[in-house]
């Protein structure tokens, strides 16, 4: 029930209300008027498949830098 609100229209408008802006899923939502100065925001262009193949590697490596 908590998944299903969170991406209904009422919870991806609601946390404007408080003043918490996030990017939209919901394509029936509006979008606060502060969008306009998030919508060139630079993601992370980010390859899940190869993190999920080096994972282990990466893990060890953490493990033994912070070790």
């Amino acid at each position: 029930m908590f998944i299903d609100f969170v991406l209904s229209k009422k919870g991806q408008e609601i946390g404007q209300t408080v003043g918490s802006y996030q990017f939209l899923t919901n394509t029936t939502a509006q979008a606060p008027a502060l969008a306009d100065e998030i919508k060139d925001t630079k993601l992370i262009d980010y390859d899940l498949d190869w993190a999920g193949k080096v994972r282990s590697e990466l893990v060890e490596k953490w493990n033994n830098a912070i070790k």
